[in-house]
């Protein structure tokens, strides 16, 4: 992964000591400690795959069965089908979700729930201000368990900051 883009410096992947930027994206609390767990796996996992180099990895988040990993838009279709997700499903004992950043939130929502399918996404006003998105997913497909239900939820209020409300029709 020499020319793809990750949180961290390649030296500081390479070597295993930060330097002070990249010790200060951790510091700070920009980027974990699984960013760089997950910066260092690409590192060695990716060499030799096709168009490597245009993988850019921004953040990943773990929550209950899954590990959602954050990457440039249009490039998740690189590692959908590749090795390397089978890898980090097994090293980590989690289902992998790819997300693309900068999508919308329909498209952020319907990635978070593949394979499940979203029938309407509506925008709830609560009276104290603030807001959330009901997602209403089809009965028809695979079940989703009150925990998943969680940890999806879970993984859009940290990476998007969406409280959501998940429902059957």
């Amino acid at each position: 992964m020499s020319g793809s883009r990750t949180p961290f410096c390649a030296f500081c992947l390479k070597s295993g000591v930060l330097c002070k930027k990249c010790g200060d994206r951790l510091a700070t609390g920009e980027n974990s400690k699984l960013d760089l767990e997950i910066s260092k796996f690409l590192l060695d996992e990716a060499k030799g795959l096709p168009h490597q180099e245009e993988i850019a990895f921004h953040r990943a988040q773990m929550e209950g069965d899954y590990l959602a990993l954050v990457v440039g838009k249009g490039q998740s279709h690189i590692l959908q089908d590749q090795k390397i997700v089978k890898d980090l499903s097994k090293k980590y004992g989690k289902r992998v979700k790819l997300l693309e950043e900068a999508q919308s939130t329909r498209e952020f929502l319907e990635s978070l729930f593949s394979p499940l399918r979203i029938v309407t996404l509506n925008t709830i006003w609560l009276p104290d201000g603030s807001k959330q998105t009901r997602v209403i997913v089809s009965r028809a497909g695979p079940r989703i368990n009150p925990g998943e239900r969680e940890a999806l939820k879970a993984l859009a209020k940290r990476l998007r900051n969406l409280d959501i409300r998940v429902e059957l029709p």
